[in-house]
């Protein structure tokens, strides 16, 4: 089984991402866009980790939820990727190459967006 169906895809689809983090002069704005994308990026690898070890019956819901927020943000290839994990969710034996194709997906794909726009890094409070 391929797990690196969504590897074509582009790593962010950017006219979304801009719509939703593109830089702004209004403090409220940014303080909005950081809480925004503090709450995706600290849920996505502990929610990609215990999908792991779900069930099938609660594994497809979850992914399912997952690419919903993803996608949202503009996470192209990640939602994609989840896409084909969600539609391949057994055997469980291939659940560790989603997972860890899924992590470094969301890793390239969190260091892509802060790099476009560092006003949405997360700082130490």
């Amino acid at each position: 089984m391929d797990v690196s169906v969504s590897s074509e895809l582009s790593l962010l689809d950017e006219s979304l991402t801009a719509a939703l983090f593109a830089h702004s002069d209004d403090p409220q704005v940014t303080a909005m866009q950081r809480r925004i994308w503090t709450g995706i990026r600290g849920d996505l690898h502990p929610e990609l980790i215990q999908a792991e070890v779900l069930p099938p019956a609660e594994l497809c819901p979850a992914l399912h939820r997952i690419r919903g927020y993803v996608a949202t943000a503009g996470l192209l290839r990640l939602a994609g990727h989840l896409r084909a994990w969600e539609h391949h969710a057994t055997p469980a034996a291939i659940a560790p190459d989603y997972t860890r194709i899924g992590r470094q997906i969301a890793d390239d794909s969190i260091m892509a967006l802060e790099n476009l726009y560092p006003h949405i890094r997360p700082t130490e409070d």
